[in-house]
């Protein structure tokens, strides 16, 4: 208990993400840059494209403008937890919140008591000192990974 005590000490502060991985998008992007080094006259997308050329423009342009978001989402991702329990999830679609508590390891995230539907999210907690905050979340498919510096 003293271990998870210390934990929730730690985590109380306004965090700002410093790095966001995904596995599924990750995997995007290297099916895609595969694709250009290797498709031909006869793929069957080439048709939509008219040409390899017009189809290896719109999918590069696709992964730079891909990675802009990916950017502009990483700086404006930030995470407050509360001593009330509260926490604050900030990133460009607005903020949510929901109370949270630690349990095994992990921040358990519930969202019922504001929207009526028994909604968990649970992240393991890779590293947390008072300088890191690195945050796992595995769904069915994906898995999402968090590192965050406090956002002061």
């Amino acid at each position: 208990m003293a271990c998870q005590d210390n934990q929730e000490q730690a985590i109380i502060k306004k965090w700002k993400s410093t790095k966001i991985e995904n596995s599924t998008y990750k995997k995007e992007v290297a099916y895609y840059k595969n694709l250009l080094d290797t498709i031909t006259e006869q793929n069957d997308m080439i048709e939509y494209f008219g040409s390899v050329d017009s189809f290896k423009r719109f999918v590069e342009a696709d992964l730079a403008q891909q990675e802009e978001l990916q950017k502009t989402n990483l700086e404006n991702t930030f995470m407050e937890f509360r001593a009330d329990k509260m926490v604050y999830f900030t990133s460009v679609d607005g903020v949510d919140s929901a109370r949270w508590h630690i349990e095994d390891k992990e921040i358990v995230m519930e969202v019922e008591e504001f929207t009526g539907n028994p909604e968990i999210t649970r992240f393991s907690i890779l590293k947390l000192d008072n300088n890191n905050l690195h945050l796992q979340m595995i769904n069915q498919y994906d898995t999402s990974t968090i590192l965050l510096k406090p956002a002061n």
